[in-house]
């Protein structure tokens, strides 16, 4: 599975992917650090299936622009539209989520101290994931 983690965190980035790699799954990572760079990065990869992610996570408070105004990107473009985008955010206004699912995001994933958002994070994505062959 390919995966696309639209996040400034440094550290929750490295949580992320130690979390998921304890699991199993088999997952290519691609890491961008703010809004602008995300769609760069993924308007040259919309026509490439060996490169189009398989499922974004989109942090919402980015730098340049915003994890709503990509995810507002990603569903305006016929090529992209159709990626299953997870928000993943700390997050916890209510607004934020429903503008969330309203433009189009498939789940809504709080970051927590206590890291649980992060495990809902790896049981989504152990839900679509291959496990690697032992």
């Amino acid at each position: 599975m390919r995966v696309l983690v639209v996040e400034r965190s440094a550290e929750d980035i490295a949580i992320l992917h130690r979390r998921t790699r304890q699991t199993g799954c088999a997952i290519a990572w691609t890491f961008v650090r703010d809004g602008e760079e995300a769609i760069d990065w993924l308007s040259r990869t919309a026509n490439d299936s060996t490169r189009t992610p398989d499922v974004i996570l989109l942090a919402i408070n980015l730098p340049k622009l915003s994890g709503l105004e990509v995810l507002a990107h990603l569903k305006q473009t016929p090529e992209l539209r159709c990626i299953p985008v997870v928000m993943y955010t700390g997050s916890t206004r209510e607004e934020d989520m429903v503008r969330a699912y309203d433009a189009g995001a498939c789940l809504y994933v709080e970051k927590s101290p206590e890291q649980t958002g992060f495990c809902k994070l790896v049981e989504a994505l152990e839900q679509v994931c291959t496990p690697v062959a032992a």
